[in-house]
């Protein structure tokens, strides 16, 4: 795979749009809900999930920008997958201890592609860009939101 086709070859111009939410920018919406999303990750274990769950509140409730929407959705299930992946190799941990090292190591490569990811897609976001992250942003687009960009 391309890396540059990858992160500039998938790129989705949705054109300057206001959100629902009270008529601001769209781009400063994602940025807002992303912020809002890692702090609410980071304050502790529990208001973790609550910062995912969020970001899909927040796209089921916009109704004029298919940016947030996309953005939002994409984060989200992305956040998930990381999520699931984590709490699986800790699992694996449990059964066959001596797999501490692998889990430390995907446990770093996950916390680093997660930044990547995030300010990716907020750069983008404010140029009214969506990225499709491979195989989930068509996802998105075709099978949730049913558009096509």
């Amino acid at each position: 795979m391309n890396l540059k086709k990858v992160l500039f070859g998938d790129l989705i111009d949705f054109q300057k749009q206001s959100s629902s939410y009270f008529n601001l920018d769209a781009s400063i919406v994602v940025i807002i809900v992303f912020i809002l999303s890692e702090v609410l990750r980071r304050l502790n274990g529990f208001l973790a999930y609550f910062g995912i769950i969020i970001l899909f509140i927040v796209a089921f409730f916009e109704k004029k920008s298919d940016l947030v929407k996309f953005c939002c959705i994409e984060y989200g299930l992305f956040l998930i997958g990381c999520e699931l992946l984590i709490i699986s190799i800790g699992l694996l941990i449990m059964i066959v201890p001596i797999l501490w090292l692998l889990f430390t190591i995907i446990l770093v490569i996950t916390m680093i592609l997660n930044l990547i990811v995030y300010l990716y897609l907020l750069s983008r976001a404010y140029q009214y860009k969506g990225w499709k992250i491979p195989w989930l942003g068509n996802f998105v687009l075709n099978k949730i939101m049913k558009v096509d960009y």
